[in-house]
């Protein structure tokens, strides 16, 4: 793991800001929790100080897009919230010792902090969305996100279109 995710992310005032994401970790459990995150990143905002982001995958056709999905970042959310110190202090090894193996881009720094303010903590979940069913359930889910007061983002991807396709 080390892939590096570049966002444009919308302010209030309606001017992209540019932030990325260093996904750390795939399928994360721990001893005291054995739900899984589908992937952990790390978050570096203008400020330069980064954050995690607990990210779920979802097929745009899985019925559990619909609320599940966000019930259960909301979960990890809180389960990192509450082990702050123990997450934060791991994952500024994990980034050193992958930093040194050369698995990171060397324009990264040497070296991170993680911000142990529990607010910085976010969720995304991510839908492919092959039919009309992917809208359906993530219009349920924007609901439940609403209606819960869940801090989610949730992001669309678009089928993929290739070009120069080989016959």
């Amino acid at each position: 793991m080390g892939l590096i995710v570049n966002w444009v992310h919308p302010t209030a005032r309606g001017t992209p800001q540019p932030w990325f994401s260093l996904i750390i970790d795939r399928q994360v459990a721990d001893h005291e929790d054995p739900a899984r995150v589908d992937l952990l990143a790390l978050k570096r905002d203008l400020d330069d100080k980064y954050h995690f982001v607990a990210i779920e995958l979802k097929l745009g056709r899985n019925p559990d897009l619909e609320e599940d999905a966000g019930a259960k970042v909301s979960h990890y959310i809180e389960h990192i919230r509450e082990h702050i110190g123990d997450y934060s202090s791991c994952y500024e090894k994990n980034y050193c010792q992958k930093k040194h193996l050369g698995l990171f881009d060397e324009k990264l720094p040497e070296s991170i902090v993680i911000n142990r303010d529990l607010a910085g903590i976010k969720g995304i979940v991510i839908s492919s969305s092959y039919s009309q069913i992917a809208t359906v359930n993530i219009k349920s889910l924007r609901e439940a996100i609403k209606n819960h007061g869940w801090q989610i983002e949730v992001h669309q991807m678009q089928p993929m279109k290739l070009a120069g396709v080989v016959k």
